[in-house]
């Protein structure tokens, strides 16, 4: 500070020591509000990230479908696996479509990990488990695509269902939950066909 404006700060009554210990309560306000961050508030993001993770797949099956007139699971031999990983990798599509020579990934590499066979999507969510998905007929016709994140710790597989359906409900809604120890394997209802 220079010497005006120290002496304006003088003249309006506030020491100069006031106002260091003035700043060194608000910085300190800042460092333990930034350092008790509630644990649901983290769940909640992860829910919301897990949320964008089923938006972008959705959005590349329509992609995949736009560029090729045809859905993952009718360029792969069927396989789950194959069927989720043939939106970033040609490796998962049967013959004669690995050797389009247009294929183009609809989803990021960098936002999946594809496994070393180039068959399989991982996700990150708890330990990580795999991506998969499948078409699911409807009993009066017609149908949608499923898609399947394996191995989602509890807690997390929650907060999503709250977050897609508005309350927790494992059993109905377009999220639905399959119970395995303490891990779940979630169900989103995509693309319709």
């Amino acid at each position: 500070m220079s010497t005006k404006q120290l002496r304006a700060v003088k003249n309006a009554g506030i020491a100069t020591d006031e106002m260091i210990l003035a700043a060194a309560m608000v910085t300190s306000f800042g460092v333990f509000s930034y350092v008790a961050v509630p644990w649901d508030s983290l769940l909640q993001s992860t829910a919301v990230r897990m949320v964008d993770q089923f938006t972008q797949i959705e959005e590349a099956n329509s992609e995949f479908y736009g560029m090729y007139r045809m859905w993952p699971h009718q360029m792969t031999n069927g396989n789950w696996a194959n069927n989720a990983s043939a939106l970033s990798t040609k490796q998962a599509l049967t013959f004669p479509y690995n050797n389009m020579s247009t294929f183009t990934a609809a989803l990021p590499d960098s936002a999946y990990e594809v496994s070393r066979e180039g068959v399989s999507l991982r996700h990150d969510f708890g330990a990580g488990g795999r991506i998969m998905q499948r078409p699911v007929t409807l009993p009066g016709g017609g149908g949608y695509i499923e898609v399947i994140f394996e191995d989602v710790p509890f807690s997390e597989a929650r907060k999503v269902d709250e977050v897609i359906d508005g309350a927790y409900d494992p059993d109905n809604g377009r999220l639905t939950m399959g119970f395995e120890n303490d891990r779940v394997t979630i169900y989103y209802q995509a693309n319709m066909l």
